[in-house]
């Protein structure tokens, strides 16, 4: 295999082509078109689920807690609502299922659009063709600006992105401030400058305010860095990602504090582990054709205190049954991550997303661009090495996805902060399987 043509990221970095640019917001405009489309011709028309029954529901109750949220926030309520169909003023408590950065974000398109859930949803396509230019910035950071522009083409087409860039949801969010602190740990790796480090440890506290598992990018990017820019006998080695840390950190203590003052038990970034945990970890998940799944009717409790309360008691009985069955836990674990993978029973995952709004056929196309994505990226991360570009920054959001796929159950659609990285992977494959085609070919 020959190696990829292209610039090391130790090499002085330089400013973008007119042909790089141009092209580059070419695929992100049509990216937003395409995504833009599917909003108004798919995703907009979701039915709601009720009260008493979701059957026919092509919306899942995250959905309902965000749009319900954002509304709380823009009428002034906060984080004070119902997580529930229909919002009711008797059911509404204190809210911290999940981190607030999506209700917030919401609440802006909501306050904008006049509660418009299109606006919304239009919101989320705008971001995803952000992560489109994104990936083609990283991919040159990398590699070259050829590898930039393949990264783009393909993030604009891959199902598994745009798939979520229509769905009120958090996934897209979270993908785009996950790419974002790839790309600024590669630059400061490149320039580990005080203001690089404040940018990328914004990016990993933003991500972390969007799903609170990628606290975990804290460590698997901060650590490495620090121990890469040591070998290099950088002086500032210990204190850019410690800067870098300390920022992440510092965006998620405002949140954290408030958590602190209104719940009976302490709650940080989310409640949700008591949920996910116990949903995860029962009879209906550890055999049967839900194994390695999760099943919300496992997490149901009955208490009279507040959703931290709750959140407790769910977590200690899913606990308690894991405790029990550790015989069955390693199939079970190893059935998450073929789930979370498209690696076990894929199709039955394309129509259990059908519930989350991810329609069957997109589902389907993405799980078969995903079987060319993974070995391709497997190529990719040789030529990355060959080029001498380290692989820790790429490999940090897939870790995080299998930590969470194996802990919690596999659904498809928590895998998404790992897909910037089998696309970028993949452009590489692309590029350098073209380049070793066509040997006398210094541009693809």
């Amino acid at each position: 295999m020959a190696p990829v043509e292209g610039r090391s990221p130790r090499q002085e970095h330089r400013g973008p082509s007119r042909r790089f640019v141009v092209v580059l917001l070419a695929i992100g405009f049509l990216a937003l078109c395409g995504r833009t489309v599917y909003v108004i011709a798919v995703t907009r028309h979701e039915p709601v689920p009720g009260l008493t029954s979701s059957s026919g529901a092509r919306r899942s109750f995250d959905e309902i807690y965000y749009v319900n949220g954002a509304n709380a926030i823009v009428d002034g309520d906060g984080f004070f609502f119902s997580e529930l169909p229909g919002n009711s003023e008797s059911l509404r408590s204190e809210q911290a299922e999940h981190p607030p950065f999506t209700n917030l974000a919401f609440a802006a398109a909501a306050w904008v659009g006049d509660r418009s859930e299109l606006a919304m949803r239009l919101e989320v396509a705008f971001v995803g063709a952000l992560v489109v230019l994104l990936l083609g910035l990283l991919a040159r950071e990398l590699v070259d600006e050829t590898t930039g522009l393949v990264a783009a083409g393909l993030g604009a087409l891959y199902p598994f992105l745009w798939v979520s860039d229509g769905l009120l949801l958090s996934e897209t969010f979270a993908v785009f401030w996950t790419t974002a602190a790839m790309y600024g740990t590669y630059r400061m790796l490149e320039r580990p400058t005080w203001p690089m480090a404040a940018l990328t440890g914004a990016a990993v506290g933003l991500a972390m305010l969007t799903r609170a598992e990628l606290m975990l990018l804290v460590l698997l990017l901060f650590l490495p860095a620090a121990l890469a820019l040591r070998s290099r006998g950088e002086r500032r080695w210990l204190w850019v990602p410690l800067v870098a840390a300390v920022v992440a950190v510092a965006l998620a203590v405002p949140w954290v504090g408030y958590n602190l003052s209104r719940f009976e038990r302490p709650v940080t970034l989310s409640y949700a582990f008591g949920g996910v945990l116990a949903g995860s970890n029962c009879d209906d998940t550890y055999a049967g054709s839900r194994l390695g799944y999760w099943n919300g009717y496992c997490a149901r409790v009955e208490t009279t205190g507040d959703a931290s309360i709750a959140a407790a008691e769910k977590q200690e009985r899913g606990l308690r049954y894991m405790r029990g069955h550790l015989d069955r836990l390693p199939i079970v674990v190893a059935a998450r991550v073929g789930r979370t993978w498209g690696l076990y029973a894929p199709f039955q995952m394309a129509r259990f997303a059908e519930a989350e709004g991810r329609p069957l056929w997109a589902s389907l196309w993405g799980w078969v661009m995903s079987l060319a994505l993974i070995p391709l990226g497997i190529v990719g991360a040789i030529g990355l090495r060959r080029l001498g570009a380290p692989l820790w920054p790429l490999v940090a959001p897939l870790v995080v996805v299998l930590l969470t796929g194996a802990a919690f159950g596999g659904l498809v659609r928590h895998r998404a902060v790992g897909e910037p990285s089998l696309v970028v992977l993949g452009a590489v494959a692309v590029v350098v399987l073209t380049r070793h085609a066509l040997p006398h070919s210094s541009r693809v």
